[in-house]
């Protein structure tokens, strides 16, 4: 058999919604395909950083179809290469890199109390608790009794695994009933 075609690989996802272009707070499958008309099993190859979960191969005519599945919360990296029996390469995927990451950062407060009349020195600390932190994704914000937005410094620092966001201005602020809101993602 004369073969002077070179095989055709793609990637596809179930699950495309993502934070920050590679995280994912859910599982994912992926969908990878050779489309070859002399295909052979062995001659396929995934690298990767940890083992990857994959169904068996599914084969439709020329269509070949492997599942990957991306169920714990991890740092995934692959890349995937496939030669034909004629010694015709596939174009190298480009490598493919995201994290699963389902579990909900942790948020404590300190330096205030809930409900609370405070006066002298006030410093509300935010502290984010995450595997995979990013400043981007928090959203401190202070308003006045009225719904005013109260303009606010803050000084970060860094923390393994996260950020303590610490409001030090609080106590130059007029006197009000303020709430505090943090939201992270």
């Amino acid at each position: 058999t004369l073969d002077l075609t070179s095989p055709v690989m793609e990637i596809t996802y179930d699950n495309n919604t993502a934070s920050n272009d590679i995280y994912f707070q859910t599982k994912r499958t992926a969908y990878l395909t050779v489309q070859e008309h002399n295909f052979r099993e062995a001659d396929f190859r995934i690298t990767a950083e940890q083992e990857v979960p994959m169904s068996g191969w599914s084969h439709e005519g020329d269509k070949h179809v492997l599942q990957l599945y991306f169920t714990e919360d991890n740092h995934y990296r692959f890349s995937c290469d496939y030669t034909d029996l004629a010694g015709n390469a596939a174009e190298s995927l480009v490598e493919q890199e995201f994290y699963i990451d389902s579990v909900a950062p942790q948020i404590v407060i300190s330096g205030v109390e809930d409900g609370s009349a405070n006066a002298g020195e006030i410093t509300p600390v935010i502290t984010v608790y995450d595997t995979n932190h990013n400043r981007d994704d928090v959203d401190i914000t202070v308003t006045t009794g009225i719904g005013e937005l109260v303009p606010l410094t803050i000084q970060i620092q860094e923390k393994e695994q996260g950020c303590s966001y610490i409001l030090t201005d609080m106590s130059e602020k007029e006197d009000d009933i303020f709430s505090l809101q943090v939201t992270a993602y």
